[in-house]
């Protein structure tokens, strides 16, 4: 009696582990996310937090041809000389130019930018002279945060028109910094912020649009975006650039 006991429990030790193995596997597993294109143009572009989202063409050198080429990435304002952006946007970057936000048509010139020490997708561009935006707040991504938006200018669009996405729900991928959401995102999307309103007028971004399962086809109807959650470690890193910044 005793062994038959043992063995039962021993059993359901078993499978409660099995079970919690499982789990923890499957929080890491990329399901196959198919969604339509539920992209809207943000027509209140002059309004919190859309004027501290901003374009950036950047000029980078080529390693095939002998002329640089130019590429279009999003960013956002962390604080008034620092704007956050993807880092892949800032590989082989030589110059990038965005808006000043003070007179239509003025541009801004910056030629210093960091990377991720970690190696993980997310960099800063330095800015030589203020802007005037109200910067974006920084926290970790929390597993149960309500709906968030993400905004940015997409390359299949209008040049210098943003478009917003709500996403209500994302799931881990096999990169433990990174959520996968059904979403369509083209290139010139990244960098852009993964945000929420809080109390107060306040715009908390907790991740940074990274990658999209539509960058080689350019009219896809559906599509998966890969974001770049922000760790206590990402935010930390922000903070020493914003510092140095100062």
């Amino acid at each position: 009696m005793k062994h038959t006991i043992s063995c039962a429990v021993s059993f359901l030790l078993t499978a409660l582990l099995a079970v919690f193995i499982w789990q923890e596997r499957a929080i890491h597993f990329i399901p196959a996310i198919q969604s339509t294109d539920h992209r809207v143009l943000v027509k209140q572009t002059d309004q919190d937090p859309y004027t501290s989202i901003v374009p950036l063409t950047i000029e980078k050198r080529s390693t095939t041809e002998e002329d640089n080429q130019k590429y279009l990435c999003t960013g956002f304002v962390i604080a008034s000389k620092v704007i956050a952006t993807a880092g892949h946007c800032l590989k082989n970057a030589l110059s990038i130019s965005l808006p000043s936000g003070q007179q239509e048509g003025e541009v801004i010139h910056a030629s210093k930018f960091a990377q991720s020490a970690t190696g993980q997708d997310y960099g800063v561009i330095f800015l030589s002279q203020p802007l005037n935006q109200k910067p974006f707040e920084l926290a970790q991504f929390e597993q149960d945060a309500p709906p968030s938006l993400t905004a940015g200018f997409p390359g299949d669009k209008p040049a210098d028109t943003m478009w917003q996405a709500h996403y209500t729900y994302f799931f881990f991928a096999k990169k433990i910094d990174r959520l996968v959401a059904p979403g369509v995102a083209i290139g010139g999307q990244s960098g852009s912020p993964f945000f929420r309103e809080q109390k107060n007028n306040r715009f908390v971004a907790s991740a940074i649009l990274v990658e999209s399962s539509c960058h080689k086809n350019q009219t896809c109807p559906k599509g998966t975006s890969f974001f770049l959650r922000f760790t206590a470690s990402v935010v930390q890193e922000f903070q020493h650039w914003i510092t140095q910044s100062e």
